[in-house]
Protein backbone atom coordinates (compact mmCIF):
# COMPACT_ATOMS: atom_id res chain seq x y z
CA UNK A 1 0.00 0.00 0.00
CA UNK A 2 2.88 2.57 0.56
CA UNK A 3 4.32 1.23 -2.60
CA UNK A 4 1.00 2.20 -4.60
CA UNK A 5 1.12 5.86 -2.32
CA UNK A 6 4.22 6.78 -3.46
CA UNK A 7 3.71 5.58 -6.89
CA UNK A 8 0.75 8.35 -6.64
CA UNK A 9 2.82 10.36 -5.22
CA UNK A 10 5.27 10.31 -7.75
CA UNK A 11 3.03 10.52 -10.98
CA UNK A 12 1.28 13.56 -9.50
CA UNK A 13 4.64 15.30 -8.86
CA UNK A 14 6.11 15.01 -11.76
CA UNK A 15 2.88 15.31 -14.03
CA UNK A 16 1.08 18.40 -15.30
CA UNK A 17 -2.21 18.06 -13.42
CA UNK A 18 -3.42 20.98 -14.84
CA UNK A 19 -3.02 20.09 -18.24
CA UNK A 20 -4.67 16.94 -17.78
CA UNK A 21 -7.21 19.10 -16.40
CA UNK A 22 -7.47 20.58 -19.38
CA UNK A 23 -7.57 18.01 -21.12
CA UNK A 24 -10.43 16.24 -19.74
CA UNK A 25 -12.48 19.45 -19.78
CA UNK A 26 -11.90 20.13 -23.23
CA UNK A 27 -12.75 16.34 -24.15
CA UNK A 28 -15.82 16.36 -22.23
CA UNK A 29 -17.03 19.44 -23.98
CA UNK A 30 -16.40 17.30 -27.47
CA UNK A 31 -18.38 14.80 -25.92
CA UNK A 32 -21.22 16.97 -25.84
CA UNK A 33 -20.51 18.74 -29.14
CA UNK A 34 -20.52 15.23 -30.49
CA UNK A 35 -23.95 14.07 -29.09
CA UNK A 36 -25.64 17.25 -29.83
CA UNK A 37 -24.52 17.40 -33.18
CA UNK A 38 -24.87 13.47 -33.73
CA UNK A 39 -28.47 13.59 -32.35
CA UNK A 40 -30.34 10.55 -30.80
CA UNK A 41 -29.75 7.58 -33.95
CA UNK A 42 -25.98 6.77 -33.18
CA UNK A 43 -25.50 8.84 -30.07
CA UNK A 44 -25.31 6.31 -27.75
CA UNK A 45 -21.98 4.26 -29.30
CA UNK A 46 -20.71 7.28 -30.09
CA UNK A 47 -21.14 8.60 -26.39
CA UNK A 48 -19.39 5.42 -25.21
CA UNK A 49 -16.30 5.12 -27.74
CA UNK A 50 -15.56 8.72 -26.61
CA UNK A 51 -15.80 8.25 -23.13
CA UNK A 52 -13.46 4.88 -23.19
CA UNK A 53 -11.20 6.79 -24.70
CA UNK A 54 -10.90 9.30 -22.53
CA UNK A 55 -10.63 7.03 -19.68
CA UNK A 56 -7.96 4.88 -21.91
CA UNK A 57 -6.46 8.81 -22.35
CA UNK A 58 -6.09 9.49 -18.96
CA UNK A 59 -4.29 6.09 -17.79
CA UNK A 60 -1.95 6.25 -20.53
CA UNK A 61 -0.75 9.73 -19.18
CA UNK A 62 -0.97 8.47 -15.63
CA UNK A 63 1.42 4.96 -16.92
CA UNK A 64 3.75 7.42 -19.49
CA UNK A 65 4.48 9.90 -16.39
CA UNK A 66 5.45 7.06 -14.33
CA UNK A 67 7.24 5.57 -16.86
CA UNK A 68 10.84 6.50 -16.86
CA UNK A 69 10.99 8.12 -20.62
CA UNK A 70 15.16 7.69 -20.36
CA UNK A 71 14.49 4.00 -20.75
CA UNK A 72 12.73 4.44 -23.79
CA UNK A 73 14.42 7.40 -26.04
CA UNK A 74 17.48 4.83 -24.99
CA UNK A 75 15.98 2.42 -28.18
CA UNK A 76 16.51 4.79 -31.07
CA UNK A 77 17.05 1.84 -33.42
CA UNK A 78 13.98 0.41 -32.11
CA UNK A 79 12.08 2.99 -31.64
CA UNK A 80 12.96 4.09 -35.83
CA UNK A 81 11.88 0.86 -37.09
CA UNK A 82 8.60 0.81 -35.21
CA UNK A 83 7.44 4.09 -37.02
CA UNK A 84 8.24 2.99 -40.19
CA UNK A 85 6.70 -0.99 -39.18
CA UNK A 86 3.40 0.52 -37.63
CA UNK A 87 2.91 2.56 -40.37
CA UNK A 88 3.63 0.23 -43.13
CA UNK A 89 0.89 -2.02 -41.72
CA UNK A 90 -1.40 0.61 -43.55
CA UNK A 91 -0.61 -1.79 -46.74
CA UNK A 92 -2.39 -4.78 -45.29
CA UNK A 93 -4.64 -3.35 -42.98
CA UNK A 94 -5.33 -0.09 -43.93
CA UNK A 95 -8.80 1.43 -44.97
CA UNK A 96 -10.02 4.07 -46.76
CA UNK A 97 -11.90 6.85 -44.96
CA UNK A 98 -14.47 9.42 -46.80
CA UNK A 99 -12.04 11.96 -48.00
CA UNK A 100 -10.24 9.04 -49.89
CA UNK A 101 -6.85 8.78 -47.47
CA UNK A 102 -5.84 5.22 -46.45
CA UNK A 103 -4.66 6.32 -43.29
CA UNK A 104 -6.31 4.34 -40.56
CA UNK A 105 -5.93 0.60 -39.69
CA UNK A 106 -8.57 -2.15 -38.96
CA UNK A 107 -7.03 -4.39 -37.13
CA UNK A 108 -8.56 -7.92 -36.17
CA UNK A 109 -8.10 -7.69 -32.60
CA UNK A 110 -8.90 -4.24 -31.98
CA UNK A 111 -12.62 -2.87 -31.80
CA UNK A 112 -12.14 0.17 -33.34
CA UNK A 113 -9.76 2.07 -35.74
CA UNK A 114 -6.32 3.47 -34.87
CA UNK A 115 -4.26 5.99 -36.99
CA UNK A 116 -0.59 4.80 -37.16
CA UNK A 117 0.37 7.98 -37.92
CA UNK A 118 -0.74 9.81 -34.81
CA UNK A 119 0.39 7.38 -32.21
CA UNK A 120 4.06 7.36 -34.47
CA UNK A 121 3.96 11.15 -33.22
CA UNK A 122 4.99 10.55 -29.79
CA UNK A 123 7.64 8.13 -30.80
CA UNK A 124 8.68 10.49 -33.37
CA UNK A 125 9.18 13.56 -30.88
CA UNK A 126 11.28 11.24 -28.11
CA UNK A 127 13.30 9.90 -31.14
CA UNK A 128 14.04 13.69 -32.72
CA UNK A 129 15.05 15.30 -29.03
CA UNK A 130 17.11 12.03 -28.31
CA UNK A 131 19.48 12.38 -31.09
CA UNK A 132 18.99 16.28 -30.28
CA UNK A 133 20.65 15.94 -27.16
CA UNK A 134 23.05 13.47 -28.05
CA UNK A 135 24.34 16.01 -30.57
CA UNK A 136 23.75 18.87 -28.45
CA UNK A 137 27.85 20.12 -28.59
CA UNK A 138 27.03 19.77 -32.28
CA UNK A 139 23.57 20.94 -32.94
CA UNK A 140 24.32 23.87 -34.81
CA UNK A 141 26.27 22.20 -37.35
CA UNK A 142 25.41 21.00 -41.05
CA UNK A 143 25.58 17.60 -40.36
CA UNK A 144 23.49 17.58 -37.19
CA UNK A 145 20.78 19.53 -39.07
CA UNK A 146 20.95 16.90 -42.56
CA UNK A 147 20.61 13.70 -39.79
CA UNK A 148 17.45 15.02 -38.41
CA UNK A 149 15.92 16.36 -41.60
CA UNK A 150 16.50 13.21 -43.47
CA UNK A 151 14.51 11.40 -40.88
CA UNK A 152 12.00 13.84 -41.07
CA UNK A 153 11.80 13.89 -44.67
CA UNK A 154 12.12 9.82 -44.65
CA UNK A 155 9.24 9.56 -42.52
CA UNK A 156 7.12 12.49 -43.99
CA UNK A 157 7.55 10.82 -47.36
CA UNK A 158 6.74 7.15 -46.30
CA UNK A 159 3.41 7.97 -44.46
CA UNK A 160 2.93 10.04 -47.34
CA UNK A 161 3.28 8.15 -50.18
CA UNK A 162 1.11 4.82 -47.96
CA UNK A 163 -1.41 6.67 -46.50
CA UNK A 164 -1.97 9.74 -49.56
CA UNK A 165 -2.58 12.00 -46.52
CA UNK A 166 -0.91 14.74 -46.82
CA UNK A 167 -2.00 16.88 -43.93
CA UNK A 168 -0.95 14.50 -41.47
CA UNK A 169 2.50 13.88 -42.96
CA UNK A 170 3.38 17.35 -42.94
CA UNK A 171 2.67 17.49 -39.47
CA UNK A 172 5.88 15.78 -39.00
CA UNK A 173 7.69 18.40 -40.55
CA UNK A 174 6.29 20.62 -38.95
CA UNK A 175 7.42 18.84 -35.59
CA UNK A 176 10.54 18.82 -36.81
CA UNK A 177 10.88 22.85 -37.77
CA UNK A 178 9.60 23.75 -33.95
CA UNK A 179 11.75 21.42 -32.11
CA UNK A 180 15.07 21.70 -34.04
CA UNK A 181 15.31 25.55 -34.08
CA UNK A 182 14.09 25.82 -30.37
CA UNK A 183 16.78 23.13 -30.02
CA UNK A 184 19.52 25.46 -30.93
CA UNK A 185 19.39 24.66 -34.70
CA UNK A 186 20.30 27.34 -36.92
CA UNK A 187 18.10 29.65 -38.53
CA UNK A 188 20.18 29.47 -42.08
CA UNK A 189 19.71 25.90 -42.25
CA UNK A 190 16.20 26.28 -42.44
CA UNK A 191 16.36 28.80 -45.64
CA UNK A 192 18.46 26.76 -46.78
CA UNK A 193 16.08 23.79 -46.69
CA UNK A 194 13.04 26.11 -48.05
CA UNK A 195 15.37 26.86 -51.48
CA UNK A 196 16.02 23.23 -51.89
CA UNK A 197 12.21 22.55 -51.61
CA UNK A 198 10.63 25.20 -53.98
CA UNK A 199 13.58 24.40 -56.28
CA UNK A 200 12.26 20.68 -56.57
CA UNK A 201 8.87 22.04 -56.56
Amino acid sequence: MKRFRNLMWNIFHKGDMILLILCIVATIFGIVMISAVVGEEGSSRNMSIQIGTLIGGVILYLFFTAFDIEILSGQRTLLFLFNFAFIGLLLVFGIEGDSGNKSWLDLPVIPFNIQPAEVCKITYIILLAKTMSLNQTRITSLGTYLKLAVHAIAITGFNLVISRDLGVSLIYIFIFICITFLGGTKLRWFLASGVVAAAAS
